[in-house]
């Protein structure tokens, strides 16, 4: 089956194409829903042709940051990553994360020897779109990660990756119930 624009636009913009509820069935992100979202996000994307300008956009405004706004990683799963832009040249990048408690991690490394995901020239310049690994033990929270070259910055935010359940929820107990109350 293909890939509609639709969908497309949806991930670029975080938008699951399917999620699982609170009783852990599969639910499949509506199209309403995904317009809605990306409405509520100041993304136009009413018809065909709006999803497919916003695309076009998209793809140019990631080449114009070194780092996307915020990035999002799921604290049970492998270690957090980054994607960065920096121009082919570039050699020695230095990071550092400031985590939610004040505390700091930061390294140095090659630009040249972080894995290569994309090359593209954008007026004149060569631009690389590189990953770079930044730990598996990071905690909970909202990080702060800043890259030299170039001043960036974007939030890290670390999930657990799953809400918290109370245990009766888990085991299919109701947990509210309806009372009426009458008067005499």
């Amino acid at each position: 089956m293909p890939v509609r624009p639709l969908d497309v636009l949806a991930e670029k913009m975080g938008i699951l194409p399917e999620f699982r509820d609170a009783r852990g069935n599969r639910v499949r992100t509506s199209e309403a829903t995904q317009r809605g979202l990306l409405n509520a996000m100041g993304i136009e994307a009413g018809d065909d042709a709006q999803v497919t300008r916003s695309l076009e956009l998209l793809e140019h405004d990631r080449w114009q940051r070194s780092l996307p706004p915020i990035q999002v990683a799921k604290a049970d799963q492998e270690a957090a990553a980054v994607e960065i832009v920096l121009p082919a040249d570039s050699q020695v990048l230095h990071w550092t994360l400031t985590l939610e408690s004040g505390a700091a991690q930061s390294g140095n490394v090659d630009f040249p020897q972080l894995p290569l995901l994309e090359t593209k020239d954008v007026q004149g310049r060569r631009l690389e779109r590189r990953r770079l690994v930044i730990g598996t033990e990071l905690p909970w929270g909202y990080h702060v990660l800043q890259v030299e070259p170039g001043s960036a910055q974007t939030t890290l935010v670390i999930t657990p990756g799953h809400c918290w359940l109370p245990a009766a929820f888990e085991r299919g107990a109701r947990l509210w119930r309806s009372e009426e109350h009458t008067s005499e």
